[in-house]
């Protein structure tokens, strides 16, 4: 299979950054793990691998609260987040390192 997925437990200093710069109306403290590096390649995508391989990272931390982010205008990754239960929230932000927005998604665990 040509994917990836990951939990990632971020530092205090980035989540807290990510969700001032999202102006996200919750706690940071909250949401102690980032769902991410969601990437499936070109032949495979369409086929569900990326939902599949966030079900099970998410299952793992079932009582957790998540949160990710990705481009307003990735719509197949917007599509699996709100179908595992994450809500888009706050506003759109700058990425740190490349010349593009992104939007927030939480899940509550």
């Amino acid at each position: 299979m040509g994917a990836i997925a990951a939990l990632k437990a971020p530092t205090d200093r980035y989540r807290d950054d990510v969700f001032k710069k999202a102006d996200a109306p919750v706690s940071s403290a909250d949401y102690r793990l980032e769902l991410g590096w969601v990437f499936v390649i070109p032949e495979q995508r369409g086929q569900r691998v990326a939902e599949t391989l966030c079900q099970s990272l998410l299952a793992r931390v079932s009582r957790s609260c998540v949160f990710a982010t990705t481009r307003p205008d990735n719509i197949p990754m917007i599509r699996i987040l709100l179908a595992l239960g994450f809500v888009r929230t706050g506003t759109p932000f700058p990425h740190q390192r490349r010349n593009e927005e992104l939007v927030m998604f939480l899940r509550s665990g």
